[in-house]
């Protein structure tokens, strides 16, 4: 999830958010949207979400419930494999780092600026 308002989109936040992950990132994503931005979901939901940080934004959320329906997912794919949807890929771990990667995703260690995905690749 992103917790800062990048340089790359000019202080003003970013249009669309895509959760993939769940947890807080709802409650979350409301801190680097931009005004009128839109949040979409394919999690189910484990707890009611606080949405303040939104508040003010006029965002709009979209709920894609893929509970045994793959072909959301696979739509999803499709969308990224034909460059409709970019995802960042910020940083690459090896295998062995993973602890590193997990630190960095759920706590920002070692990056209190982190944005994006992260890739693990199998040691050699």
């Amino acid at each position: 999830m992103i917790f800062f308002k990048s340089a790359s989109t000019g202080g003003k936040g970013v249009d669309v958010i895509i959760d993939t992950i769940g947890g807080n990132t709802l409650s979350d994503s409301g801190r680097i949207l931009s005004q009128m931005g839109q949040v979409v979901t394919v999690v189910d939901l484990e707890k009611p979400q606080n949405l303040i940080y939104a508040w003010g934004k006029n965002a709009t959320y979209h709920f894609v419930f893929t509970r045994q329906n793959r072909n959301k997912l696979d739509e999803i794919t499709k969308l990224v494999e034909t460059n409709k949807l970019k995802p960042v890929l910020n940083k690459v771990f090896l295998l062995s780092e993973i602890s590193k990667a997990h630190s960095l995703l759920e706590n920002k260690v070692g990056d209190k600026n982190f944005y994006g995905k992260i890739g693990i690749e199998i040691d050699k």
